[in-house]
C-alpha cells in the first residue's frame, strides 16, 4: 500500500509489519526542499498507520542514495523545512528505522542515515562528509552522531579531511553493520529492521571521553598546519570535540551556529563560487557537441615534457596513443618516460578502470614516421615554442592525416591564428593549451581560431573533458587567459623589487595568502631561462615607454637559471632543493633600484598582496573587456586551476569584488612610475 502523493520524490509504502520510505529525485536524489518536505509528509503520515508495523527502511532509487544538500541553496537562502527539522522528525520516529544505502551517501545523506538505528550499504557505496570542501561542517548533527559512532580518530578524517570512504571502510569504522549485494540490501534491512537487538536511538546523550585534551589540541594544529588558511577543518575538529564531550542537544545547538557562521563566510562563498564555475565553464554557447568527431586514438607531436605528460593522460584515460619524434633515440626516451608516468599513476590505483599498466603500455605507439598519424581523427602538437618549427610540424601533419583530422596546437604566448593560417585548411586548427605538468594539472584552455571549425571546437572540448581536464574557451591573445594573467602578476612582483621588496618577502606574503609556493621559488624550480627566452623574442616589438623590469634578465646573464644551476632567485646547496636567501641577489637588486633612480621602501606583506592582486585583477578585467574569456568564474578557475592560486581565496575576480572600492597603491602595474635611465 503507497499512502504518498504520487508526484511528491518521496513515497512512504507499507507492505506487512515494515514500512518503506524511498526517494526518487533523480540525478543524485539531492536534499532539495521538495525531497526534505516529502521524507516530513512521510514521517507524519507514519503515525496514522495501524500500531502493528514493527520496522522501517529507509532507501532510495537509482544508483545513489542521498548526494547531500542542494548546493543552489546556499546562494539564494535555506528554504523550509530543515534539514535539522526532517532529522529531528526521523529520530522521534518510533519505529526501528534502517537505512539501506543503494549507493553513495554523503553530506546531509549521511546524517540522515545516522539519525537511523542502522545502516547497511552496498559494495560500490560511498560514505562521507564532503562540506570542508565547500567552506563548511556538517550542519544537521552529523559531527555529533559521527563521532559517538565511529570513535575520534575515524570522523576527524572523514569530516575535518573531507574524504569519502567505500562501504568496507565504512564497515570497519563502525558507520555501517553490514555491506551487501544490491539484490539483498532490501531483505537484509528489512530483516535488521525487525531484529531486537537493534541500536537504541537517539545515540547515548551522555558526555563520552574518547580523547585527551591534548590529542584534540593536536588535531586542531594538524587540520590547520595541513589546510593552510581554512577554517573549515579545524573548526570541524572543535565540532566533532563538542559532538564527543557535551550532550547531543547542546553540541547540535553549538555546531548548528558554526555551520550558519561558516556558510556565510568569505571562504565559503568563494569556494561554493568555483563549485558553479566548474559546472559553467563547459556551458558554451553555441557550441555544438554533436559536431564532435569519435576520437578513440590520439596523435601527438613530440615527446619533450608537455607531449610525454599528454600522451600518459589519454593513456590513463583509456585511449591510444601515436606519438611521433624526430628520430629512434628521442622515441625510446619518450616512451621511457610514459612508461614512469604510467608506473607512478598505477602506484596511485588510476589504471584499474582502463585494464591496468600493460594495458595502457600496449595502447602506446612511437614512432619517427608522420605517416603512422594517418589513423588518428584529433592530433596534438607539442613541439618547441617557434612558431617556424610549429608550422613547418603543421605542414607534415596534414599530409598524413586524413582530410576531417582536428589539429591542435600547444602552445603558452604563440599566435595561434598565424599558426592556423599556415595550413592549408585553416578550419580543423586550433589550440589547446595544456598545463605543467599535463599528466596532473586539469587546466586545458581551448583556444578558437577566427577559421575554427564547428567540429573542431566541439572534439577539442571532447578530447580535454575525456582526458579528464577542465577545458575553459579562450580566444586568440599574447597568453591567453591564464599566462597572460600570470604575466602580468610576475610584472607587479618584479617592480616592488624594483621599490624596496625582496624575493623572499614577497614569496612569503604570497604563501601567507595561500599559494602553495611563492613566485620566485616557484621560477627557480621551473628555470628562469624559459620566460626569459620569451622576453627576449618580444624584445624587438616591446613598447620602448613601458615599464620594464630588467631584474630577471640580469640574473640569467649572471648563469643563474634556478635550481638547475644551484643559484637562481635563491641559492641550493648541492643536491637539495630547500631555498637560501643569497646575499648576491639582494646586492643586485639594490644595484638595479640605484641605477633606475628608485628609493627604496618597506612593504609589508599586505600591502604586497594589495599591489599584486590588483594587478591580476585590472588583467583579468581586461580579458573580459575584450571578449578573450567568456565569464568572470572561467578566469578565477584558469587561476585556481593552472597556477595554484588558493581556492579558499576564490580567484583575481572573486577577490576584487569583494574589496571594492579598490584600495590606495592597488592600481595596475602597469600604471606605476616608469624606470629612469
Amino acid at each position: 500500500m503507497t499512502s504518498s502523493a504520487q508526484d511528491s520524490p518521496v513515497q512512504l509504502s507499507i507492505k506487512g509489519a515494515l514500512a518503506h520510505i524511498t526517494i526518487s529525485a533523480p540525478p543524485v536524489n539531492a536534499l532539495s526542499p521538495q525531497v526534505r518536505q516529502g521524507l516530513l509528509d512521510a514521517l507524519r503520515q507514519l503515525k496514522n498507520h495501524p500500531d502493528d508495523l514493527k520496522g522501517l527502511v529507509l532507501t532510495a532509487s537509482g544508483k545513489t542514495f542521498i548526494a547531500g544538500a542542494d548546493i543552489k541553496e546556499m546562494q539564494i537562502g535555506q528554504q523550509e523545512p530543515s534539514l535539522p527539522a526532517v532529522i529531528a522528525a526521523l529520530e522521534a520516529c518510533a519505529l526501528p528505522t534502517v537505512a539501506a544505502l543503494n549507493g553513495a551517501a554523503l553530506g546531509g545523506g549521511l546524517e540522515i542515515a545516522l539519525a537511523c538505528n542502522a545502516r547497511i550499504a552496498v559494495p560500490t557505496a560511498k560514505l562521507g562528509f564532503p562540506e570542508v570542501h565547500l567552506g563548511i561542517i556538517p550542519g544537521a548533527g552529523g559531527a555529533e552522531r559521527l563521532v559517538r559512532t565511529t570513535g575520534f580518530e575515524a570522523a576527524c578524517e572523514l569530516i575535518a579531511g573531507g574524504k569519502p570512504v567505500s562501504a568496507a571502510s565504512g564497515l570497519d569504522m563502525g558507520l555501517i553493520e553490514a555491506v551487501v549485494a544490491p539484490d539483498k540490501l532490501l531483505s537484509t534491512a528489512e530483516a535488521l529492521a525487525l531484529d531486537p537487538e537493534l541500536p537504541k536511538r537517539p545515540i547515548a546523550r551522555a558526555v563520552i571521553a574518547q580523547a585527551s585534551d591534548g590529542d584534540w589540541q593536536t588535531a586542531v594544529q594538524t587540520r590547520r598546519k595541513a589546510n593552510k588558511g581554512l577554517i573549515a577543518p579545524a573548526t570541524a575538529v572543535q565540532a566533532l570535540r563538542d559532538g564527543a564531550c557535551l550532550p547531543l542537544d547542546q553540541a547540535q545547538q553549538a555546531n548548528r551556529q558554526r555551520y550558519l557562521q561558516l556558510r556565510e563566510s568569505r571562504q565559503a562563498k568563494a569556494l561554493r563560487g568555483l563549485f558553479f564555475a566548474e559546472r559553467d565553464v563547459r556551458k558554451v554557447p553555441g557550441l555544438d557537441r554533436s559536431a564532435a568527431l569519435p576520437v578513440e586514438r590520439l596523435g601527438v607531436i613530440g615527446g619533450g615534457t608537455m607531449g610525454v605528460g599528454i600522451a600518459a593522460s589519454a593513456l590513463i584515460a583509456g585511449l591510444s596513443v601515436v606519438l611521433v619524434e624526430r628520430d629512434q633515440a628521442a622515441c625510446q626516451t619518450a616512451k621511457t618516460r610514459i612508461h614512469g608516468l604510467l608506473a607512478s599513476a598505477d602506484r596511485r590505483g588510476l589504471l584499474g578502470k582502463v585494464g591496468g599498466l600493460e594495458s595502457c603500455q600496449t595502447r602506446l605507439v612511437c614512432q619517427v614516421e608522420y605517416n603512422a598519424l594517418a589513423p588518428c581523427s584529433f592530433v596534438v602538437e607539442a613541439v618547441f615554442e617557434d612558431m617556424a618549427v610549429k608550422q613547418a610540424v603543421l605542414t607534415q601533419i596534414e599530409a598524413a592525416v586524413a582530410p576531417q583530422t582536428i589539429i591542435a596546437t600547444n602552445t603558452s604566448y604563440l599566435d595561434i591564428n598565424a599558426i592556423a593560417d599556415s595550413a592549408s585548411d585553416p578550419a580543423r586548427v586550433l589550440g589547446l593549451h595544456f598545463f605543467a605538468p599535463a599528466n596532473i594539472n586539469k587546466l586545458v584552455e581551448v583556444v578558437q581560431t577566427r577559421t575554427a571549425s564547428a567540429a573542431a571546437l566541439a572534439t577539442a572540448f571532447a578530447v580535454a573533458e575525456k582526458l579528464r581536464k577542465l577545458p575553459i574557451l579562450a580566444q586568440v591573445c599574447d597568453g591567453f587567459i591564464a599566462n597572460r594573467i600570470y604575466a602580468r602578476y610576475r610584472e607587479a612582483c618584479d617592480f616592488l623589487l624594483e621599490e624596496g621588496a625582496l624575493p623572499e618577502q614577497i614569496d612569503a606574503a604570497l604563501t601567507d595568502f595561500g599559494f602553495k609556493m611563492g613566485l620566485y621559488a616557484v621560477s627557480d624550480m621551473s628555470g628562469l631561462d624559459i620566460a626569459w627566452a620569451r622576453r627576449k623574442r618580444l624584445a624587438a616589438t616591446r613598447d620602448p615607454n613601458q615599464r620594464y623590469s630588467a631584474i630577471a634578465d640580469k640574473l640569467c646573464e649572471a648563469g643563474r637559471l634556478g635550481q638547475k644551476t644551484g643559484k637562481g632567485w635563491y641559492r641550493y646547496d648541492e643536491g637539495s632543493k630547500t631555498p637560501h636567501v643569497d646575499p648576491w641577489v639582494t646586492e643586485a637588486i639594490e644595484a638595479e633600484s640605484h641605477r633606475l633612480g628608485i628609493k627604496r621602501q618597506s612593504f609589508t606583506a599586505e600591502t604586497i598582496m594589495q599591489r599584486v592582486l590588483a594587478a591580476m585583477a585590472s588583467e583579468a578585467r581586461a580579458l573580459l573587456d575584450e571578449g578573450i574569456a567568456l565569464r568572470a568564474s572561467d578566469v578565477d578557475l584558469a587561476l585556481v586551476t593552472g597556477f595554484g592560486f588558493p581556492r579558499h581565496q576564490g580567484g583575481p575576480l572573486f577577490w576584487a569584488a569583494q574589496n571594492q572600492p579598490e584600495p590606495a597603491g592597488g592600481a595596475s602595474a602597469r600604471d606605476l612610475p616608469k624606470q629612469h635611465d
